[in-house]
């Protein structure tokens, strides 16, 4: 993982952004979900990420935030994602990461 990523991780579960830069985000989507994610083809949406863990935590009611086992990271202005996808991400990466370690994989 990469140290830009972690920090800027840390910084955004420190003070939420109103908005994040699409280069912060492509990091740290990269860094802490590369195998999970893929760029979208159409519309303003430029990433989804699918993993087991987020489609178990939608089924089972913990989150309302994945439907399908999906996040999908939309772009304003072709430049910046919303804060609340932001706070989705954080969700996400803490999901996976607990997947991650209980399953041992």
């Amino acid at each position: 993982m990469s140290n830009d990523a972690a920090r800027i991780v840390a910084q955004w579960r420190k003070q939420l952004p109103k908005e994040a830069s699409r280069h912060e985000v492509e990091k740290v989507v990269h860094a802490y979900l590369g195998e999970c994610a893929r760029a979208a083809t159409r519309g303003a949406h430029f990433l989804i990420v699918t993993h087991k863990a987020l489609s178990q935590a939608h089924r089972a009611g913990h989150t309302p935030h994945f439907p399908g086992g999906r996040l999908v990271l939309s772009l304003v202005h072709g430049r910046r994602v919303k804060g609340y996808q932001i706070r989705h991400l954080l969700e996400a990466i803490d999901l996976v990461e607990a997947y991650t370690r209980e399953s041992g994989t």
